[in-house]
């Protein structure tokens, strides 16, 4: 995907293309000729085969556009090179380590063995200039966290004292109940009896349904506590009580330690949502990073995507969306794929824009190339490149038209297909 020169958002697809160059039997054309293991120069035809397309899609950026490029184990070390002579060091933004599979299946065997199974494809990003970072708004991604986050032990009452969040919960009698019910309470020492706590927590939110309802109820109240802000050091608080204190147009709430120590306490409201990986779960949530998991579970449905099945490459939808929506979230960017491969990324700016009535646009780009297989199907049985028989098995004519016709239709987006010679 890439973000263009005409609205803010392009994208170089990670569909099948570009070629990963990995030497299978589908391997990738250049002039015609297939490159495979056996060709000394392969991996200089390949660079030079992306770096032509490359250049010409920087031309295509608009100041504040960027670029990504979805690629496997085998060439994104030599990939990142040619993007960072094309498009400059500085310019570099991220690469993205995207979980497409587990250790299951066939790469058991060799796990087994030893060996260390490949999991993860990557997405370089790279943008035209700085104007990215300054006149684009990004879209933090969030994931979902299982584990109750121990820091969070603080109650606020409304009176502004404090106690523990803990012993807040164990005098609630529905909770009470499950508390005991799974044991979930301490057998000796000054707390017998008592609920166990932090310990405690994750057995006691996925088993009480009580417990759970308590706690999404009162986010805002409970609380961890941090370094405060410079402007609250000379605020006055007493001794493990909360005030609130404002600052420059913001909001803060402030404690003290037994110790007299000031703190600021962050409430579990700030981490609560619906979360972006694949369950879309509403609970605690962290910020992603560079590292975006749980895609093998999407790969599991993505040959239903779209209605047409695509046997090698085709990503999921919702990475090409959480990609375009962290990038640049405007509801009128424009998105380019010139390696359209199935169509993923059309079909992905389609189903944002019926998901909330923005105005993207999507253009994408690609040959009828044949696979391998298909094009010695097709010269056995004797048709040649024009006839009828060998365009219908064509990669455009096979899956990417069949695939959007199907999109646009689910999406009601409005769709022209343009016959282009070069």
């Amino acid at each position: 995907m890439a973000f263009s020169r005409w609205d803010g958002c392009n994208t170089a697809d990670p569909s099948r293309e570009p070629p990963y160059n990995t030497g299978g039997k589908f391997a990738w054309l250049y002039n015609d000729d297939y490159v495979d293991t056996e060709d000394d120069y392969q991996h200089s035809k390949w660079l030079a085969f992306m770096d032509r397309r490359l250049r010409l899609a920087r031309e295509l950026l608009k100041p504040s556009g960027a670029i990504m490029v979805s690629i496997g184990d085998d060439e994104q070390h030599r990939l990142r090179m040619l993007m960072e002579q094309i498009f400059g060091v500085t310019n570099h933004v991220a690469q993205l380590a995207i979980e497409m599979s587990t250790t299951s299946g066939p790469k058991t065997t060799n796990a087994q063995q030893g060996t260390i199974v490949k999991n993860v494809e990557y997405v370089l990003i790279y943008r035209k200039s700085p104007a990215f970072d300054t006149e684009v708004r990004h879209t933090p991604l969030y994931d979902s966290i299982d584990k109750w986050d121990t820091h969070y032990s603080l109650w606020l009452n409304d009176d502004g004292t404090t106690e523990s969040v803990y012993d807040r919960l164990d005098h609630e009698p529905s909770i009470r109940e499950d508390i005991v019910n799974f044991r979930l309470v301490s057998e000796k020492g000054k707390s017998k009896g008592k609920f166990i706590g932090a310990k405690g927590m994750d057995v006691l939110l996925a088993a009480s349904q009580p417990a759970r309802d308590f706690l999404l109820y009162n986010l805002d109240k409970i609380g961890r506590t941090d370094t405060p802000p410079v402007s609250g050091r000379e605020v006055s608080v007493p001794p493990e009580r909360w005030v609130w204190h404002e600052a420059e147009g913001r909001s803060y709430r402030l404690t003290k330690s037994k110790t007299g120590t000031l703190l600021q306490i962050y409430t579990l409201d700030r981490n609560y949502r619906t979360a972006d990986d694949a369950d879309g779960r509403f609970g605690r949530t962290v910020i992603r990073g560079d590292l975006w998991r749980g895609f093998h579970q999407d790969m599991g449905n993505v040959s239903k995507e779209g209605g047409v099945g695509f046997a090698n490459g085709k990503k999921p939808i919702r990475l090409i969306k959480q990609l375009v929506r962290w990038a640049n979230n405007s509801p009128d960017a424009v998105v380019l794929d010139f390696f359209a491969g199935s169509g993923t990324t059309a079909h992905a700016v389609a189903a944002m824009n019926a998901g909330d009535g923005g105005h993207r646009r999507a253009i994408v780009v690609t040959n009828n190339e044949l696979s391998k297989a298909d094009r010695q199907a097709a010269v056995a049985a004797g048709h040649r490149a024009g006839d009828p028989e060998w365009e219908a098995m064509g990669v455009f004519e096979a899956k990417t038209k069949p695939r959007l016709l199907n999109a646009f239709a689910e999406t009601s987006a409005n769709a022209e297909f343009f016959d282009l010679t070069y």
